[in-house]
């Protein structure tokens, strides 16, 4: 016996779902012919009427039982869906710094290389100001043993012809 209650009311419920769910898609259709207003008036009053027959056929508060369901499940989703876009939001800040971090590690290889080179560059700079300097002095020296050498043999040359 309380099988076929349940079946029977079962398929009441169904029959006045069914019935709601004609009526909402008859002034869907036709909505556009209708004026807003008198559209959302219109499927107010189907909705209030669909609310009615539902919690008479299955007991008061039906309606509101369905609606509250449909809340929780929603919110569910949602926050299911939050979990996600955080979790998404959360890896790309994530792959944002390591590049960001890889950046700096790049700028700080290449300073360190330009310094290198600069480096390099003064030390050959200083290498060949010193050769120079080197160069000078022992061409200033051979310069000397020269003029000497040369003052030498001049004072040779007088004392042989007497003078």
């Amino acid at each position: 016996m309380l099988i076929t209650s349940i079946v029977s009311r079962g398929k009441q419920w169904l029959g006045l779902a069914l019935v709601a769910l004609v009526l909402g898609a008859s002034v869907w259709i036709s909505a556009p012919a209708i004026a807003a207003s008198d559209a959302a008036e219109a499927m107010d009053a189907i909705q209030n009427r669909a609310e009615q027959d539902i919690d008479s056929v299955a007991g008061s508060g039906t309606t509101n039982q369905i609606k509250g369901k449909a809340q929780e499940d929603l919110g569910r989703v949602q926050r299911e869906v939050d979990k996600a876009t955080s979790q998404v939001e959360g890896a790309a800040k994530q792959l944002q710094g390591k590049a960001q971090k890889d950046i700096g590690r790049t700028q700080a290889a290449a300073e360190d290389a330009a310094d290198a080179v600069e480096g390099a560059a003064k030390q050959v700079q200083g290498r060949a100001q010193q050769d120079i300097g080197r160069t000078q002095a022992a061409a200033e020296d051979a310069a000397d043993a020269v003029e000497d050498s040369t003052g030498g043999f001049v004072d040779s040359i007088k004392s042989f012809f007497g003078q």
